[in-house]
């Protein structure tokens, strides 16, 4: 699934997920369903066209599967209405997935994102 995310592969990103899953973006407080991933995720790339997420460690357990991740990017188009500072992000995260069937049902993404905006200079903390 990640290295379908990294190609922009949205069909074979599909593949691995379920069509009504609950994909929970933890950071952003928002869970989608397959369709609007696959109408979100495009608009980061236009963001970030180099983005590239490595998996570091990977575990399970049943039917739940934890994911240790590293992304990496450079803002070159817009984000959310800003315009690109052509900035790198990093951030380290980590995901839990429950499979069934072979598909990811439900998926949470926790991650820093006040880490990464601070990197772009689009927030300072104090």
């Amino acid at each position: 699934m990640y290295e379908a995310f990294n190609a922009q592969d949205w069909d074979r990103f599909g593949a691995f997920v379920a069509d009504d899953v609950e994909w929970t973006n933890i950071a952003l407080e928002k869970t989608s369903d397959l369709q609007q991933l696959r109408e979100g995720y495009p608009a980061f790339f236009e963001a970030f066209p180099d983005v590239h997420v490595r998996i570091v460690n990977i575990f399970g357990n049943g039917p739940y599967v934890t994911i240790e991740w590293h992304a990496r990017g450079t803002n070159t188009g817009s984000l959310s209405g800003e315009p690109p500072t052509g900035k790198v992000f990093e951030r380290r995260g980590c995901s839990v997935a429950e499979v069934e069937n072979d598909k990811i049902v439900r998926y949470r993404d926790y991650f820093d994102r006040a880490t990464m905006l601070r990197q772009l200079d689009l927030i300072h903390l104090v």
